[in-house]
């Protein structure tokens, strides 16, 4: 974001976990690829960014999805189990819609020097992924204490 920034989340500049469980509200569950892109700081959340976009590669009744925020609610970084945790709460729109769902997204430091985690993402009444997913390339956190 090129601002000091005392809690937040940037990705470099894609974060992609390939292979993705996310279910819908129909029941219906599809694994496939999904990209994030943040740029997120709690002290200039008019300035922060998230999108996701999910590829299902099912030819019939194709769940594929993009997802941009615009609005945030909540920017909140705590260590949990030793871990540095960024929650993330707003308002954004699934392409082709025109009113705005409630979101969620959770990112975790992972050890791993190569990647991180995604711990939770769902977008209100439409989708949610159901298993932690890995993020790679490793994201850039800010806001918790070195471990």
């Amino acid at each position: 974001m090129g601002l000091a920034c005392s809690c937040g989340v940037r990705t470099n500049p894609i974060a992609v976990d390939p292979d993705i469980l996310m279910a819908f509200p129909d029941g219906m569950t599809r694994r496939g690829a999904l990209t994030l892109t943040a740029n997120i700081c709690a002290d200039r959340p008019e300035l922060s960014t998230f999108t996701a976009s999910f590829v299902d590669p099912t030819v019939g009744d194709n769940r594929s999805f993009a997802f941009t925020s615009t609005t945030f609610t909540t920017i909140s970084c705590e260590i949990i189990q030793g871990e540095c945790t960024v929650s993330i709460t707003g308002m954004g729109l699934v392409t082709g819609e025109l009113t705005p769902r409630l979101f969620f997204v959770q990112f975790i430091d992972s050890p791993s020097p190569l990647s991180d985690t995604l711990s939770a993402f769902s977008v209100g009444d439409f989708a949610v992924i159901i298993e932690v997913g890995e993020l790679q390339p490793a994201l850039t956190f800010f806001g918790c204490p070195t471990t």
